[in-house]
């Protein structure tokens, strides 16, 4: 295992549904994690009586080692792991993957859609100066009081913010050119990989690919990039654009 990388056997702090569209957030109490993680990466939980562990993003960590993931319940498994109550024991692996190389200083831009809101609070929190766009199919699928100040948000109905997407919420602004970092559907990455590749700043997505182990060794989370095919969970989840926008 890399240094970084820790299997660890923790207890649930809090496991609650935080949205109508099904989002939970799940907190457990790592030192190591939240010492050592980056915005981008993210662990593998391991839930009791499951044969393989499930790719979660960091979404935020708090003092006092707390560690919080963001998730929705989209199958079996997601829901297995939503009615796992307080104090449930699971296994953690991390943290795993590479991570946004984010500005020591000046300005920055967030760009999240539907899952791919979670990895960019903890982001946001690392950004004196930042401005996050965040879009969802409606008000249910965001989390407002959770981002700071500073968001924007966009969605399908026009319940919240902008009514369209959160690309056409960024076109329909002027904006400094700034580094850029988002995690999205394919659809969104590619849609703002079109409006932003001509800034000539930084531009990383975290892709989003089912990942079972996590540590490159399944093979099953492979993607195109311009370098040949890279294993998500090792060689990214966070890429420069540029590498990747032309396998979407």
């Amino acid at each position: 295992m890399e240094k970084s990388k820790k299997l660890e056997k923790l207890q649930i702090v809090s496991n609650r549904k935080i949205l109508k569209s099904n989002f939970f957030l799940l907190s457990f109490f790592s030192p190591h994690i939240a010492l050592s993680s980056k915005p981008g990466q993210f662990v593998e939980i391991g839930m009791p009586d499951s044969i393989l562990p499930k790719p979660f993003c960091i979404h935020n960590i708090h003092e006092f080692g707390v560690v919080e993931v963001l998730y929705q319940v989209l199958g079996a498994g997601t829901q297995k792991l939503s009615n796992l109550g307080e104090g449930t024991q699971i296994t953690v692996l991390g943290p795993l993957g590479t991570h946004f190389d984010l500005p020591s200083e000046g300005m920055a831009y967030f760009v999240g859609g539907g899952t791919g809101i979670a990895p960019l609070l903890y982001a946001q929190s690392k950004i004196k100066n930042s401005t996050t766009f965040l879009g969802g199919k409606t008000k249910e699928f965001l989390a407002p009081s959770r981002f700071n100040e500073s968001t924007q948000y966009a969605t399908d109905d026009g319940s919240l913010g902008f009514k369209g997407t959160v690309v056409d919420l960024m076109t329909s602004q002027l904006l400094l050119s700034a580094p850029v970092y988002a995690c999205g559907p394919k659809p969104m990455l590619k849609a703002l990989w079109s409006y932003v590749k001509n800034w000539n700043v930084k531009v990383q997505f975290s892709l989003e690919e089912y990942m079972a182990c996590g540590v490159g060794a399944c093979l099953g989370c492979v993607c195109d990039t311009k370098n040949g095919y890279k294993r998500v969970c090792t060689d990214g989840p966070v890429f420069d654009a540029s590498e990747v926008a032309d396998g979407f």
